[in-house]
């Protein structure tokens, strides 16, 4: 935990799991998400943030997101305004990706953040398959921010897993515009995104959950 400063009562959650499945050494999915968590918590710990962050790194997220289920039920998110939720990147070849689970205004909030900074990425409102399901089902909204393989690349839940299918430019392309949006997002004055969950998203979460 970052403590905050004039704004220490909002919190944002930011989030990566280091767990992998059998055979595979995780590299791609996920030690390069907890290498941007940590350069994220290198930054903010030099300048301290005007809200609370709280880096949580999950275990057993392949196993059915067991880590990050238990941290919902076991932790007031009440104070919680957002998540950022880094899984999978640093592919040589592949697509940057930025899922929302908030509104619609919310989404087009980051979508314009992203282009202002010159980075190439889709950007829509969705679930991904993470940790970010527990915390929006709980009612926090998350950007889920990526870098996916290219088809037939390889990698995700392989032996061919390894450093080697990584870049350092990868990885950037994702550390880069997560640090500018959390520098956006925890700088405002009023936080730009509402906390709401709509009911699309959370159909989609229950569909997920297997509830419908």
């Amino acid at each position: 935990t970052i403590p905050g400063t004039d704004r220490a009562d909002e919190e944002i959650l930011l989030g990566g799991h280091y767990d992998s499945v059998y055979f595979s050494t995780g590299v791609y999915d996920n030690a390069a998400g907890c290498v941007v968590l940590m350069e994220l918590m290198r930054y903010f710990k030099a300048n301290p943030p005007r809200r609370t962050l709280k880096f949580v790194f999950f275990g057993s997220e392949e196993q059915g997101l067991l880590g990050s289920k238990h941290y919902a039920a076991s932790h007031d998110l009440e104070k919680t305004v957002f998540m950022v939720n880094a899984d999978v990147g640093g592919p040589v070849l592949g697509a940057n990706k930025a899922y929302l689970t908030c509104n619609q205004d919310g989404v087009a909030y980051v979508a314009a953040l992203l282009n202002e900074g010159g980075y190439a990425f889709e950007v829509k409102q969705s679930i991904q398959s993470s940790d970010s399901i527990p915390m929006t089902d709980a009612g926090v909204p998350c950007l889920n921010i990526n870098r996916a393989a290219a088809h037939g690349a390889g990698g995700m839940h392989s032996r061919l897993d390894t450093v080697s299918f990584l870049s350092a430019r990868g990885v950037a392309n994702i550390l880069y515009p997560a640090l500018d949006i959390m520098k956006r997002l925890d700088g405002a004055s009023v936080f730009p995104i509402k906390r709401e969950i709509p009911q699309e998203v959370r159909d989609m979460v229950d569909r997920y959950l297997y509830r419908k």
